[in-house]
């Protein structure tokens, strides 16, 4: 049981269990905390290439795609844990970490952000991926005030949400960013640049056809690196009740590992999508009037026996 519980806690960010490691109970309504935080957005550059290469070749293209995903993946959630970060959600073929300013001050979470940024770049930049295919990232680092919502409810699953200013500001940044550079938002720089060497670019740079003003700092190097800090481990995981992390993980996800196949969760899949835009949801709503959004939108989504694969607010 304590190995099943260790499996389902790792498909959940930190943040959220440690929400949970303080109150095991089940979540029965929904919930907000804050905190600051460093935020840095990866996405790789090179991936739709890829992908439409490897689904030439069917299942067998799938499962190889799986794997090195899954290689390319896993170096990057290393070095972020490695520098004290937590992934806390996969958005297509990028991912968003915190580091947060918890027991220390938001310069020195933004300088750990900033130095795994650079890391990255340095490890995963021009990865030869397959054959004629290279892979490479575009990294944005914001820093301010950010909020964890949990949402739902619905059959008791609840969505993760996170929400504030720096999501919008590593939005931006990871939009400007170049493959291979580290773009920092004027508010994270404004923190690190003590202890960093950057570029200010004042320009405009194209981006899905227009051009993007563009006010961020492309990150050299850091002068004066801290030693690395890996995230802290849980300590009372097995105080948490199984029901509140299953509360988290999707339904595809949940039955593959409760039957055991959590080395077949890659599959080639016919799916209808169905993009919901909320132009009135932002950090700035209401948490009540959130709830019953996200409500009605579970409703109508499990009456049809569709999943809710990710909630955003940029």
């Amino acid at each position: 049981m304590a190995a099943l519980l260790e499996t389902f806690a790792s498909f959940i960010p930190g943040v959220i269990l440690r929400h949970l490691e303080a109150d095991p109970r089940p979540i029965s309504e929904p919930v907000s905390y804050g905190f600051p935080a460093a935020v840095l957005f990866a996405d790789i550059s090179g991936f739709t290439h890829l992908a439409e290469r490897f689904a030439e070749r069917g299942p067998v293209g799938v499962e190889d795609l799986s794997r090195l995903l899954n290689q390319y993946f896993g170096q990057l959630i290393d070095l972020i844990g490695a520098h004290g970060g937590d992934v806390v959600k996969f958005a297509g073929d990028g991912l968003l970490a915190l580091w947060p300013a918890i027991g220390e001050p938001l310069d020195t979470a933004a300088l750990r952000a900033a130095q795994c940024g650079l890391a990255i770049q340095e490890t995963l930049h021009n990865y030869l991926a397959a054959e004629g295919v290279r892979l490479s990232m575009r990294v944005g680092i914001g820093a301010g005030e950010v909020s964890v919502v949990h949402l739902g409810g619905v059959y008791q699953r609840w969505e993760p949400l996170v929400v504030g200013e720096p999501l919008a500001q590593v939005s931006r940044a990871e939009q400007a960013a170049l493959p291979g550079e580290v773009l920092l938002s004027p508010e994270a720089w404004q923190l690190v640049r003590v202890n960093c060497i950057g570029t200010p670019l004042h320009t405009l740079r194209e981006h899905n056809g227009k051009g993007l003003p563009v006010d961020e700092v492309r990150l050299e190097s850091v002068r004066l690196p801290i030693a690395l800090r890996s995230a802290s481990p849980l300590a009372r995981l097995s105080r948490i009740e199984e029901s509140s992390i299953r509360a988290y993980i999707p339904g595809a996800i949940l039955y593959r590992l409760l039957a055991g196949q959590s080395g077949w969760l890659a599959e080639l899949r016919r799916l209808t999508i169905l993009f919901v835009n909320l132009p009135t949801l932002t950090h700035h709503t209401r948490l009540e009037q959130a709830q019953t959004v996200i409500r009605a939108l579970q409703g109508s989504l499990y009456r049809y026996e569709g999943s809710i694969n990710k909630l955003s607010v940029d």
